[in-house]
């Protein structure tokens, strides 16, 4: 077989292919990269980078387009408008199996497929993360936000904190603690800093489902090779098996009956599942319950700090609602202060942990139309929050500032149905009540007891689909207020 006749072979069978993808395959009338339309690949590299959502936010731009295509069968929108179409309440839009298993979360609430066993799962955990259920957590919630404050206030004489890993052994206690009956102890784990080792590998752990998703080779090997073989595969995985099986240890200790508490345990909820998703469902919760809200909860104390006007409102409102540093009062008194919501809002809005797309698959028998174009049923799409909290068609002209005044005004009920920090609809993050209470307590607690100078100037930040704060952190000089 000569060397020409091959090269002619593969000629004939790739130009066909390419013509193909370029003119005559579904999507091949939606706009996007040249590659994205024949492989992965270039969704890959962006998404590797660590800030995808910017790219695809530039491609629509540049391209004029709410629909880009980001690979073979899938497109990203940016119509403001149908993201209540592809995730509300009765939306019939599946997850897409491919994106949501790279997290090895198999029938939990954040990676079950099939609607109505997700609906079972949250129907155990509904009345947990309830309001009411919420409400009796407060005492946790309280105690460990006063162990954080009294280290930092301890830790503040000798430099600057690092309110960014402080806040992450604030949320991962508290989630540890409501969950398994007992707490991490990160607060106390380090008595010079807040570093902890569980959230060393807890950063290389979130690399994992990126190459997961991307490498069905690395999916494989995962599944059928001893965790030993993994370390020297692939550093990242393994630390997301170590992660996985730190979990599991927290809950076989629960079973045991090892941490007796007096307060409301989760797991007390899910007695009826099988014991193998219980113990997926511990590593899906640590994870989401701990990174999310510390990142959003730092980020948004950053820009409160970067805004002396809006700090000095904040501390305004919250020495005349609160005579008494030292008795502070509870979480639903604090909710009705409106500037501190208000600051507690666009906070959300500005530092949602979860940017990303959540991609769904469009089903039989609906007609998903962009821009006059038809989208295929079985086509992969998605919206981001990253698109949703920066539009200016929903936001206005100060749609990129930190603008808390936006939630006071009249019309301001409205702007709720855009904020999707949490998604929306019947795959809304079950922990919402949970996370608001733990961010109004933690900025009220924070801004009344403490005065607070910002160090660090710039946050760099990476999208692991959780987002993570890059380099030193968020960084304050800290000192007890007077009154």
């Amino acid at each position: 077989m000569s060397l020409s006749w091959l090269l002619w072979s593969v000629i004939s069978i790739l130009i066909p292919f390419l013509v193909y993808k370029r003119y005559s395959d579904q999507l091949s009338k939606f706009e996007g990269p040249f590659w994205a339309r024949y492989s992965s690949r270039w969704l890959e590299r962006v998404s590797k980078e660590g800030n995808p959502e910017a790219v695809f936010d530039a491609l629509h731009n540049s391209l004029g387009t709410k629909v880009i295509r980001i690979a073979p069968n899938e497109l990203h929108i940016s119509d403001v408008e149908l993201y209540k179409t592809i995730y509300g309440q009765r939306s019939p839009f599946m997850k897409s199996s491919k994106f949501y298993d790279a997290f090895l979360a198999f029938g939990t609430t954040f990676g079950e497929m099939d609607p109505h066993k997700n609906r079972e799962r949250r129907n155990l955990l509904n009345p947990f993360f309830s309001k009411a259920g919420t409400l009796k957590l407060e005492p946790v919630i309280l105690h460990r936000l006063s162990l954080v404050l009294e280290k930092m206030e301890r830790l503040a004489a000798e430099g600057p904190i690092n309110v960014q890993d402080a806040l992450r052994c604030y949320t991962a206690d508290i989630v540890s603690q409501i969950s398994f009956g007992k707490s991490l102890e990160l607060t106390n784990e380090n008595p010079s800093s807040f570093k902890s080792s569980y959230f060393a590998g807890f950063d290389a752990a979130l690399k994992a489902p990126t190459k997961l998703f991307f490498s069905p080779l690395l999916r494989f090997a995962y599944s059928v090779l001893p965790f030993g073989v993994l370390t020297y595969i692939d550093y990242s995985l393994s630390k997301y098996s170590e992660i996985i099986k730190f979990s599991g240890l927290c809950f076989l200790e629960y079973k045991e009956g090892k941490h007796k508490a007096d307060h409301p345990i989760l797991f007390d909820n899910l007695s009826s599942i099988p014991e193998s998703e219980r113990m997926t469902e511990a590593m899906s919760i640590l994870i989401a319950g701990s990174e999310t809200t510390a990142f959003t909860l730092a980020q948004t104390i950053f820009l409160i700090l970067s805004s002396p006007r809006v700090k000095e409102r904040l501390v305004q409102q919250l020495d005349a609602g609160v005579p008494e540093s030292s008795h502070m009062p509870s979480i639903q008194d604090l909710e009705k202060l409106d500037y501190l919501m208000a600051c507690v809002k666009e906070g959300l809005r500005h530092a949602v942990s979860v940017p990303g797309r959540l991609p769904r698959v469009v089903p039989n028998g609906v007609e998903l139309v962009v821009e006059g174009k038809r989208i295929p049923p079985g086509t992969i799409v998605g919206m981001s929050a990253y698109t949703m909290h920066r539009s200016e068609e929903i936001w206005g002209p100060d749609a990129l500032e930190f603008v808390p005044e936006r939630w006071l005004k009249e019309d301001s009920k409205s702007l709720e149905h855009y904020l999707v920090a949490f998604s929306k609809g019947a795959r809304q993050c079950t922990g919402i009540n949970l996370a608001y209470a733990e961010i109004v307590a933690a900025l009220a607690h924070t801004f009344r007891k403490f005065e607070l100078t910002l160090k660090t100037q710039t946050v760099l930040t990476i999208d692991r689909f959780v987002q993570m704060i890059m380099g030193e952190g968020i960084c304050v000089d800290l000192e007890r207020r007077k009154n």
